[in-house]
Formats: structure tokens, sequence, C-alpha cells
């Protein structure tokens, strides 16, 4: 008897139709198993065609279930029937209307693409040498573990956390890098480009602590440790800056506790320079006076004592005025002292001249 591939699917209907009728009235069935465990248990393969979809589940509260293997390489579903260079495939789709939403696999990249309309949404990547993970708009790149990009946020990563009253320090961004060699390794690495506009590759923002606020904390240790590498470019402090310590003197733009050194310091005095001393009208101390001062004071008139310096500081700026005025006075003691000696030698010399003409 000869059956046309229509006969046949009849005849496995009425087969399948007649074992549920069993089954509604009799025990569990089982297909190549002496031992079914389910209404109907099936030992093999099954294939199962429909205008709907090769396998259709109209129960709402159905599910598949896969049975527990203790092999580690026992996979629940083969996404391919064997290796190679497969065409692109998807996964999982949204339905046969969307079907470019979900989640494809990129054979021969060994990569998983979460889709949308066509356009990348997250990649990951399989790749034993290194997998790596594609954000939004970022493609997957062989230099970096973690890929992310935006060009519709106006914030292309933002970390928040939350944890309530933490006994130890808690961290927005925790980044770490710990491999070996000579070259430079860098915990994080913050560039921003543009034609137009301010570009701010690091920008941190700290307030509202009751124990005061640190924007950003650097720390290096072993030998040459530097805290901060500025390359290129200006560093601006709008407020105040300490070094050497961690509070600053009060109403100073730079506290350094230490010693500094450099070729050139370069002071701008708002106060008037002492070129005054040399006007017509300026007042210069005698020396007997100068003299007087000095024994009754201790030190120069218009200068600070020692114990003063000692205990307020030496100001450079005024300092440099002050020293600059007593130049120019003694300055123009000298000239004084010179007309005198100029006069004084010019006498001399017209006594000599009357001793000479005496003695002829």
């Amino acid at each position: 008897m000869k059956y046309d591939a229509n006969g046949i699917k009849q005849v496995l209907g009425t087969i399948i139709l007649c074992v549920l009728a069993f089954c509604a009235y009799s025990q569990n069935v089982g297909i190549q198993t002496d031992t079914p465990d389910s209404t109907l248990s099936i030992a093999n393969k099954v294939e199962i065609g429909g205008a709907r979809g090769d396998i259709v589940l109209t129960d709402d509260q159905a599910s598949i279930r896969f049975p527990d293997s203790q092999l580690p390489n026992s996979p629940m579903v083969y996404m391919f029937n064997q290796s190679g260079s497969n065409a692109d495939r998807m996964v999982l789709a949204h339905s046969p209307v969307l079907d470019d939403w979900g989640l494809q696999f990129k054979d021969g990249k060994e990569e998983f693409h979460f889709i949308a309309g066509g356009n990348h949404a997250m990649s990951l990547d399989l790749n034993t040498a290194g997998s790596r993970l594609a954000l939004a708009e970022a493609a997957l790149h062989k230099d970096y573990t973690f890929n992310l990009k935006s060009s519709v946020d106006l914030r292309t990563l933002h970390i928040i956390n939350e944890i309530a009253e933490p006994t130890e320090s808690s961290y927005g961004v925790y980044a770490t890098n710990m491999s070996d060699g000579s070259f430079p390794k860098y915990g994080g690495n913050f560039r921003a480009t543009g034609a137009n506009g301010q570009n701010i590759g690091l920008r941190a923002f700290a307030s509202g602590g009751s124990e005061g606020n640190t924007a950003l904390v650097a720390e290096a240790y072993g030998a040459n440790r530097i805290c901060a590498d500025f390359a290129s470019g200006n560093v601006l402090v709008n407020d105040s800056m300490v070094i050497g310590g961690d509070i600053g003197a009060s109403g100073y733009r730079l506290s350094v506790d230490g010693k500094i050194i450099g070729e050139e310091l370069r002071i701008e005095i708002s106060q008037l320079w002492p070129d005054y001393v040399f006007e017509d009208d300026y007042e210069l101390m005698t020396l007997e006076e100068l003299e007087q001062s000095i024994k009754s004071a201790g030190h120069l008139p218009g200068i600070p004592s020692a114990a003063a310096i000692e205990s307020g500081g030496l100001m450079v700026g005024d300092m440099q005025k002050r020293m600059m005025e007593k130049i120019e006075e003694l300055t123009l003691h000298v000239i004084a002292l010179n007309k005198k000696n100029k006069e004084l030698e010019s006498q001399m010399e017209t006594l000599i001249e009357l001793t000479k003409s005496t003695r002829k």
C-alpha cells in the first residue's frame, strides 16, 4: 500500500490523536521508553512542523524544561549544526514582523549582538583573547575591554552609588590596572576632544560632606612616585593651594610647608616703589639720627625686628620695598659723603700749596 506525503501526515496525525485520547483515560504513555514519567514521554528526537512555527505552545502556563546535566559542555540549544563560518543568525527575535529586534550571533567573530531595528544596542565579544563589551552606538574595539558611545545623551556614563551609611569607603567608580610590564599603566584615561566649545577630560565634584569635601584624591607609592603629572597646559586654581600640609594659611592663595627652589621669582607689588627717596622734599634722616635710632631699637628704622620676623614671617614683596628704601637712603648718604670728601681734598691741596710758598 502506498501513501503520498499528505497521506503520511494524516496517518501520523491520527496516531497522535489516538495516543492523546488514550492518555486521557489511561496511564502515562512512552515512546521508546518503558518507564514514562509524564503523560507522553519520548526518549528520542521529535520534529514538529507547523504553519505558525517549528513548535507551537498555546497554553500561557506552558513551559519547556531541560534536564539537569553533570557534563560541563552539555548545551540545551545549538545555534548551528556544524562548525565553520556560518551566516549571521538571529538567536531570538521579537516576532516575524520585527525580526531585526532581538539577539543575534555572528559566527567567525564569536560575537553576540543585541540589535534594535538593525542597529547595535549592545555587543559582546567571546574571543578567548579577552572578552569585550560594547554598549549603545559603540563598536567592539580590540584595544578596549569596555566600549561605550553615545551621540544622543549628554552623559555617556552615569554611575550612582546609593549605599546608606557605609562602614568603609565607597566608590562610584573604582578602576584598577594591575598588569605587568615596563610601559605606563593607567587606572583611568579620560579624554575630551572636539572642534568647538570647551573640552574637559575629567571633572570631579564633591559636596555635602559633614567632615569636608575632596573632589579628587591622588596617591602614588614606590620609586619616583608622582601623584599628578600635567604633561602640557596650564594648571588653574581659583581658590587656594596647599603643598606639604592639609590646612593652608588663612588669607593666602598658596601655602607651602617646606622649601621652594626655582630659577626666578617675580613679585608684583601694588605699593609705591621707593623712588620717592630721590625727591627734593624727602626728609632724609641724618647719620647721627640713624645711629641713635639703631642704638634705641636695635634694628634699622622701618625694618621689622628679628622678633617680628620670627613670629609673623617675612613678607618678600614688602621687605624688598623697605630694603630698596634703605639702599636709596644709603646711596644719598654716600653721595653726600663723597662731596664732603672732595671738599676736604680740595682744602688739603690748598693748604699744601700755601705751606710750600711759605717755606720758599
